[in-house]
């Protein structure tokens, strides 16, 4: 009940949820209380466009990319145990693939698991169970598709994972019966520093591994295409200002 409510509240208190939210808020204050009612309306308005530019869109971005890039040979070398991928939604129905299967997101992060399992052979666990209810799990899915798309074995299947925080606990629980701590993590870029927390604080030895992450050529064609709005740029202050909220409350709940 506390996972499905609080990413029902999400929306409204991201862009540009709480953009919408604020203009609303301001218009209906406008026959009382004029000044705040037009620093809500400017402020939704500013903010909104903000977040809709490459410039800041990017910054954000550069911000939570806490990590480099893993080294195939430094895993060996530092004794990495396993791969352990994290779910990053589905794409429902799949009418082009006949199927149910993963969302893009989960697709990059699977891709590079791969990418690692064909560097080192270390055995790979998918995590992710139904978030809304939904038959079967992301990390059967995930199976799947690094199975049949990729040819890579998928040697343990985590099925019950909510969230972040549960993606840690019950992976360490199904791990642990194999002597397993010592993981290359990996998942988005801007996701890394809170997942790294969160599995570090469960017990397991994390070396991260993101993918996605910013590069010079991702928006940037000029200084005027910075300041342009873009629905692209938008949805990736999004992500950000997600990850940065998630940060907070894991601090606060976990």
């Amino acid at each position: 009940m506390e996972i499905s409510l609080i990413k029902a509240i999400i929306p409204w208190v991201l862009p540009p949820g709480v953009n919408f939210v604020g203009i609303v808020l301001g218009f209906a204050l406008l026959r009382g209380r004029h000044k705040t009612a037009w620093v809500l309306i400017g402020s939704s308005l500013i903010t909104l466009y903000a977040f809709s530019t490459f410039a800041v869109a990017s910054a954000l971005q550069v911000s939570l990319q806490q990590y480099p890039v893993a080294d195939p040979e430094t895993l060996l070398a530092e004794k990495v145990q396993a791969i352990v991928v994290l779910g990053g939604g589905r794409y429902p129905e799949g009418p082009e693939f006949g199927a149910e299967t993963v969302s893009v997101d989960s697709f990059s992060r699977l891709r590079y698991a791969a990418y690692l399992y064909r560097k080192t052979e270390l055995p790979v666990l998918s995590t992710g169970g139904s978030v809304h209810g939904e038959d079967g799990s992301e990390a059967e899915l995930a199976k799947v598709a690094l199975e049949t798309e990729f040819n890579v074995p998928v040697r343990w299947t985590e099925t019950e994972a909510r969230n972040t925080a549960e993606n840690a606990s019950l992976s360490l629980k199904l791990l642990a019966e194999h002597g397993i701590s010592k993981i290359a993590l990996v998942t988005h870029a801007v996701h890394m520093p809170r997942s790294v927390k969160v599995f570090e604080r469960v017990g397991f030895d994390v070396t991260p591994a993101p993918t996605l992450l910013s590069t010079r050529g991702d928006g940037d064609y000029g200084i005027l295409s910075s300041v342009m709005p873009s629905a692209r740029a938008l949805s990736t202050s999004v992500a950000c200002m997600h990850e940065y909220l998630g940060m907070l409350w894991y601090a606060i709940r976990y």
